[in-house]
């Protein structure tokens, strides 16, 4: 039988085994499985097949879908409907790569890797032990430990994951997948949150199991009808490019605590009708600064109504952060998990558990503040239907596809985009060969790579304009010392960045010593990693802490997540090694510490593609994942890396250059 639970009278239906219906609907779905694969290669002719009129019989509960979709879409202009289509071609695309690898980079299986892949992928542990001891089996937080020497894994907190029972019996392809995500992480132990709070617990009697990364899809399902919402905004074509919107410089706003040149970025920021995009190198107070005050002032005047939003969870701690420094803390809420991020006591979830869903709901009604992530945006769009938002504020918002972030913007009255394409760009799947957009239309509105962002495509608008109204610079850093920022400076700014407090950031150290250090080492015949680089960066560490320098204030950054891990078993011998930060440079992004420390394991020149960004922006070549790298340093930055191979590329060859000279 069938489960019809809208059908209060019958709710149970019939469903007789026949296997001519079965045989129909795997042809259906297959059917259906053919045309997204078809339009996610660039067949875009399905569309013209959905007027109504053509479309042929249907059941009358897709009429109005069919109808309503009809009236938009052919109604509007060329440049839009090949936008549209193109922005879900690329979606389609994401979720296949994820899904198959059938559009990924050749390494890259995604869900697939479970039976493509062999148990040594960097993305399985095989025989991890479940440690009944450290897990919490109340919550389902599940404790495993694992060989850590002989096993060094790619995986690492955040990363959805997929279990199974080690055994005959047991399997992935027999159905045993038990669904969770990482919550903690150290040298040979993994904490999983499941995603499922009732699985049974007698499947966790057995000892051993294999844990894998896992794909999750729903993000890309549910940003394709927030796409089709966009297309009924009264500023598509603001949004579009193809009209311009208008700018009034009709007041000068100030706060004491800003420069002058963030004063002028707030102050074009409010003057600006639709749109405007602030550019913030490292270091500038885009977030800590510019995004509270204007905050503060949209919140404080005309009683705004005001979505903020970011990229990542630790983007949106911050925004909380300052959130709590304007106003007081219980008057904002958090979309997201009970785990999401740091602060969690705002999160939805977490009022409901302690306040209850009547006097939650009633709150978020009138509540003026909502702070989300974009994927929490995304997958709960019910919130536009409870709330009409007169200003959204995007964080990292060079971080986020077009295709992300449209359907959210397009449903606000105004939008500020706060990021800096000069750092990490948004993270896809699928291989560089299918982001090129090769329209000339959709070119002539900015729209050259789908894995761009909007914030990008709006500021080459305004500049192949010859304008300037929409968007502005942060030009005045505080974070970093004058010896470090000369590096970023000279190679990605133009010289553009000043410095905040020259007096301290000109400061020598006690023993003249210098601030910047490129350490020369040897190439190894591994893959993604170096064990040379992981001793001389913990013998490194021993002289820092030796030296008096806090624990928590020294990072480590490689590009890779098996240097990672082997950096954290290397420094787990260090009884404050928990405090030092040993990532990746796309975890590392808006974090700081006074000390840096860079481990370049590339061991042949083919291996450096992979551990780089570069774009063309403005005529100058931007290494995005090497600007963040080095940017990330107050006070001292250690670089190491073998010279002959880094100087194959024209970025890294300057950067040794200029440290040695």
């Amino acid at each position: 039988q069938i489960l019809y639970s809208q059908d209060q009278d019958y709710p149970f239906r019939n469903a007789p085994n026949i296997i001519k219906y079965k045989r129909e609907l795997v042809e259906l779905r297959n059917w259906i499985v053919a045309l997204e694969l078809s339009f996610a290669s660039g067949k875009y002719s399905i569309l013209d097949t959905l007027n109504p009129r053509d479309f042929g019989a249907r059941p009358p509960y897709v009429d109005e879908s069919i109808v309503s979709f009809w009236e938009l879409f052919s109604n509007l202009d060329e440049i839009a409907k090949k936008w549209f289509a193109h922005l879900v071609s690329f979606l389609l695309r994401e979720i296949h790569s994820g899904r198959t690898g059938m559009f990924a980079r050749p390494e890259d299986n995604g869900f697939a890797a479970l039976w493509n892949d062999n148990l040594e992928s960097d993305y399985i542990i095989n025989n991890a032990t479940l440690d009944n001891e450290k897990s919490d089996f109340i919550r389902f937080h599940l404790g495993f430990s694992y060989d850590n020497e002989n096993n060094i894994t790619a995986l690492r907190r955040g990363d959805y994951v997929v279990l199974w029972p080690v055994g005959k019996e047991y399997g992935f392809e027999k159905g045993s997948l038990i669904k969770g995500s990482i919550r903690e992480e150290a040298p040979g132990y993994l904490k999983i949150s499941l995603r499922n709070k009732l699985t049974q617990l007698d499947v966790f009697e057995i000892e051993y199991w294999v844990i894998a990364r896992d794909y999750s899809d729903a993000l890309n399902k549910r940003t394709i009808p927030l796409i089709y919402e966009s297309l009924k905004s009264h500023k598509l074509n603001i949004m579009l490019g193809t009209t311009k919107s208008n700018y009034t410089r009709s007041r000068k706003y100030f706060q004491d605590e800003l420069s002058k040149n963030q004063n002028d970025v707030y102050s074009r920021a409010i003057n600006a009708s639709d749109y405007f995009m602030v550019q913030g190198p490292p270091g500038t107070g885009k977030t800590s600064y510019l995004l509270k005050n204007l905050l503060k002032y949209y919140y404080e005047n005309q009683g705004n109504t005001i979505l903020l939003c970011a990229n990542t969870n630790r983007a949106v701690d911050e925004i909380c952060s300052s959130i709590e420094k304007v106003i007081a803390k219980e008057d904002y809420i958090r979309l997201g998990t009970k785990e999401s991020g740091e602060i969690t006591h705002r999160i939805l979830p977490n009022l409901i558990s302690e306040h209850g869903m009547r006097e939650v709901f009633s709150f978020l009604k009138k509540t003026r503040i909502i702070v989300s992530t974009v994927s929490s945006l995304t997958v709960n769009p019910e919130i536009f239907d409870i709330k009409d938002f007169n200003i959204v504020i995007v964080d990292e918002a060079a971080q986020i596809t077009e295709a992300h972030i449209i359907g959210i913007v397009s449903k606000c009255d105004k939008f500020i985009m706060i990021g800096d394409e000069k750092q990490l760009p948004a993270v896809v799947s699928q291989d560089a060969k299918y982001l090129e957009c090769d329209d000339e239309s959709l070119n002539n509105i900015g729209l050259q790579n789908y894995s761009s962002s909007l914030f990008e495509r709006l500021i080459m608008l305004e500049k192949n304009r010859g304008e300037s109204n929409h968007f502005g610079m942060l030009t005045h850093q505080a974070r970093m010392h004058n010896e470090i920022m000369k590096l970023s400076n000279e190679l990605f700014y133009e010289n553009k960045l000043e410095l905040f407090d020259e007096e301290v950031q000109t400061r020598n150290l006690t023993n003249n010593e210098k601030r910047v250090h490129f350490i020369n080492s040897p190439t190894e015949i591994h893959s993604k990693t170096n064990h040379w680089q992981s001793e001389k960066i913990f013998s490194l560490v021993e002289t820092l802490l030796s030296e008096e320098n806090p624990a928590n204030q020294i990072g480590v950054i490689t590009p890779f997540r098996k240097q990672v891990a082997l950096i954290k078993n290397k420094l787990s011998k260090i009884p404050a090694s928990n405090e030092i930060l040993v990532d990746t440079v796309e975890r590392f992004q808006g974090a700081e510490r006074n000390i840096i420390i860079i481990s370049m394991p590339i061991n042949y020149e083919n291996m450096l593609a992979g551990s780089q960004s570069v774009l063309e922006i403005g005529g100058v070549s931007v290494d995005r994942k090497l600007n963040v790298a080095i940017t990330r340093a107050r006070e001292k930055l250690f670089i190491l890396g073998n010279k002959k191979v880094l100087s194959n590329s024209l970025i890294w060859k300057k950067l040794i250059n200029l440290i040695e000279n």
